[in-house]
């Protein structure tokens, strides 16, 4: 009920587009006592609903995270998972997530400047086709400090908004030409050297610190190369 109201409000302002956040990733329960309870298997089914409505009533609806039910109706996903969890039992990572919604869905890295390595993440949407992302706040996030908001401090628009428009420019020149594209194959060179492969186009992401050689070209220390051609 509480979409349907805000999607009758948007359209009454003439806005088509929705975030419904982390409904895209989080199932909540309510064993509340008596017979109104809410499991987590009911609420999906309540999400669905709130999902297709927004779907339904609006251009564009974006989540957080995006778990599955969520494929058929997300245009934009955000903060899509880059690695496997690093449990001893996982041997490398596979970006499967974005080779089955690279075609349908728009998808962002997390923020950028959230994590400990900025580069890293920024190589790491290289190698998986995802958009970049950056958290920002214009203000003075100073006064965070010592507050529940503590975390928000390196949000500072001020002081990411040059390094965001380099990072930007440089994902359009590298991939722009075949963004959309579906990934047609991915595989680990070496170790922390990846090849991502597309219809017209393939992508050497190099992590380590030294400069790596594929087909006789050098590739900086934690630098890319696109090749066009792929799908050979």
């Amino acid at each position: 009920d509480l979409t349907a109201d805000f999607a009758k409000s948007l359209a009454s302002w003439n806005i088509n587009q929705i975030s419904l956040a982390r409904l895209g990733e989080v199932i909540y329960s309510d064993y509340v006592r008596g017979e109104n309870y809410l499991s987590r298997t009911q609420a999906l089914k309540v999400w669905d609903q709130a999902l297709k409505m927004a779907d339904e009533n609006l251009e564009y609806v974006m989540v957080h995270g995006g778990n599955a039910y969520c494929a058929p109706y997300a245009d934009v996903i955000t903060d899509v998972a880059n690695s496997h969890s690093s449990f001893d039992m996982e041997d490398q990572s596979v970006p499967f997530y974005q080779m089955t919604l690279q075609d349908s869905a728009l998808m962002t890295a997390n923020g950028i400047n959230t994590t400990v390595d900025y580069e890293y993440a920024f190589l790491k949407a290289i190698e998986t086709g995802c958009s970049l992302k950056y958290n920002l706040i214009y203000g003075d996030v100073s006064q965070l400090v010592g507050t529940d908001f503590n975390t928000m401090v390196s949000y500072s628009y001020d002081y990411w908004k040059n390094l965001a428009v380099e990072e930007y420019l440089a994902m359009q020149e590298a991939v722009g030409q075949f963004a959309g594209e579906e990934i047609i194959g991915h595989e680990l060179l070496e170790e922390d050297v990846s090849l991502t492969k597309y219809e017209s186009a393939e992508v050497v992401v190099n992590y380590r610190n030294e400069a790596y050689t594929y087909r006789g070209m050098e590739i900086g220390a934690r630098d890319y190369l696109v090749l066009p051609g792929g799908a050979k």
